[in-house]
Formats: structure tokens, C-alpha cells, sequence
């Protein structure tokens, strides 16, 4: 972007100044000059639109879709747990991460973890017993 100051005695010596080239030297008024990196039309852009949404293979964007499915499940079941009702946009008092659940190598370091976030849960041992073991065999499929 190039500005040209309209209130310049000399017009040369202000674009001088900027460094602007000669077709921005006026002082007669203010320019502003964009530099773009080609044209960028509607169809252009819907091109890039294109081959951005294909970016994945379809193997990639199935573990991706996968993933989301266990994360939705995660948190459906975590809104049970805590006694949200059914479209509730409460939330609930738990942070359980998948990504730290697959960094941690054995299962009883992930049960810990699971447990440690649920210790506020409100619901019976079992029923959290029985999401901690539903979620390490989804998160062992993944």
C-alpha cells in the first residue's frame, strides 16, 4: 500500500520520498495503490474452493470423520454423566482430552486420567466404570 501526501509543495519530492513510482506521483489528491498476486475472480476462487475441500484422501478423512464420531460420543456421554437434559447448552465440570487420552501408553495411566476428570460426576461409580471402559475401546480403535 503507497500513500502520496496531497498537501505536498512538490509532488515528485513527496512520491520521491515514499518511494512510490511515477504513477503515483500526483498532488492533487490522496492514492492508495493495491498489489495483488493475479487476478481473483469468482471462478478462481471457487477453483481453490475445490481443491482445498479435496485436500485429504478419502482413508484420511475416514479416520477424521471417525475421530469426530468418538469426541461427540465423548461429549454425549459426559452431558448423561453430569445430568445436563437433552439439548442443554449448560456444560458440564469435566475436560477430557482424546489427544491425551492416545498419549498416554497404558491403559491404567488412562484410567486415572479419565477418573481424575470425572471426580465431580454426579452419577454412580458404575455408570462412570462403564463410560471409562466404552471409552478406551473406542479410543483402542482409533
Amino acid at each position: 500500500m503507497a500513500w502520496v501526501n496531497a498537501d505536498a509543495q512538490d509532488g515528485a519530492s513527496s512520491a520521491t520520498d515514499t518511494g512510490l513510482s511515477p504513477a503515483f506521483r500526483s498532488n492533487s489528491e490522496q492514492r492508495v495503490g493495491f498489489h495483488s498476486q493475479g487476478g481473483a475472480n469468482n471462478d478462481d476462487y471457487k477453483e481453490r474452493e475445490k481443491y482445498l475441500t479435496a485436500k485429504y484422501p478419502k482413508h484420511t478423512m475416514g479416520l477424521i470423520r471417525k475421530r469426530l464420531a468418538v469426541e461427540d460420543w465423548i461429549d454425549d456421554q459426559l452431558k448423561r454423566i453430569f445430568n445436563l437434559p437433552e439439548g442443554s447448552l449448560d456444560t458440564y465440570d469435566a475436560n477430557i482430552e482424546l489427544d491425551e487420552i492416545l498419549d498416554i501408553d497404558d491403559d491404567p495411566g488412562r484410567i486415572k486420567y479419565i477418573e481424575e476428570q470425572l471426580l465431580n460426576a454426579p452419577q454412580s461409580p458404575l455408570v462412570i466404570k462403564k463410560f471409562i471402559e466404552d471409552l478406551l475401546k473406542k479410543a483402542r480403535e482409533l
